[in-house]
């Protein structure tokens, strides 16, 4: 096997053990973040600005950039 193709292998095994991740981090956040309507307006406000979907959402698309980036380092595509 090529080094090329042995660090491909290996940022493929590393885009599986994330994926893995960011789904258990989705399900913390599903389970742990719903609010009854006896919270109050102030857990309400304080689950709003905090995001966690977003964050979830903004660290999945970050990951998946940095992995295709490594990738691409490593393919050396000479086109666009």
């Amino acid at each position: 096997m090529t080094e090329a193709a042995e660090l491909l292998s290996e940022i493929d095994a590393l885009a599986g053990r994330l994926a893995r991740l960011v789904v258990n981090v989705e399900a913390h956040v599903e389970g742990n973040y719903h609010l009854s309507r006896h919270d109050g307006l102030d857990a309400s406000f304080g689950l709003f600005a905090a995001d966690p979907g977003r964050w979830t959402e903004l660290g999945r698309d970050h990951l998946q950039q940095g992995l295709m980036c490594l990738r691409r380092a490593v393919q050396r595509p000479d086109n666009f």
